[in-house]
């Protein structure tokens, strides 16, 4: 998709625009990104192991979604991660 071709987005944030569905993997693309809002949504399904991929984020705001299973490991990956929320979800 178009959105995971903004190579120098450093910020996208969709709070609270009951976004529904999946996190594209696509996003993963988003290599500058540094800030990711996406809480307060009706966003489900697994977070995608290609979100470790995202090297430059820093914040990474999940918050208030209906995404479930597991925490997926390549979060490990985003050693520039200062800030993680991930409260008001149905994670393992």
């Amino acid at each position: 998709g178009e959105l995971g071709e903004l190579n120098y987005l450093k910020i996208l944030n969709l709070e609270k625009n009951r976004l529904r569905g999946k996190i594209p993997v696509e996003l993963a693309n988003l290599r500058s990104l540094e800030e990711f809002y996406l809480g307060d949504n009706d966003c489900n399904g697994a977070i995608p192991t290609e979100i470790g991929e995202m090297i430059s984020l820093t914040v990474l705001d999940l918050y208030s979604n209906s995404f479930s299973g597991d925490i997926p490991l390549s979060i490990y990956n985003l050693s520039a991660l200062k800030h993680l929320n991930m409260t008001k979800n149905f994670l393992g």
